[in-house]
């Protein structure tokens, strides 16, 4: 921990982020199987079906720290183009993980 000492929260949480993709390949190959088979065990599904991106995380974390972000102002702090964007919020909505609405 000490070598934290000198970032600030943001820091830690960027390097956070980019480990939770490693985390979570790690956690679905680790993820026991039903005898036999490639099936993963019927309690564990869920677990077995997180996928995310590192972009993907941290566009989840702007639209949790901002809760309404149009499309620019995402691809704006994810330094990203717009089309990237979209692509990546075209996957997370049919995840469930977030819901778009449009401007009025």
């Amino acid at each position: 921990m000490a070598e934290y000492s000198s970032l600030d929260e943001s820091d830690i949480a960027d390097d956070l982020l980019d480990l939770i993709p490693r985390l979570l390949r790690e956690i679905r190959a680790d993820i026991p199987r039903e005898a036999g088979t490639e099936q993963v065990i019927p309690e564990l599904h869920d677990i077995s079906e997180l996928r995310a991106t590192t972009g993907q995380i941290r566009l989840l974390r702007i639209v949790i720290t901002h809760e309404r972000c149009t499309m620019q102002e995402l691809a704006e702090q994810l330094d990203v183009a717009a089309p990237t964007v979209t692509a990546m919020v075209k996957r997370l909505l049919s995840q469930g993980f977030v819901e778009r609405l449009r401007d009025e």
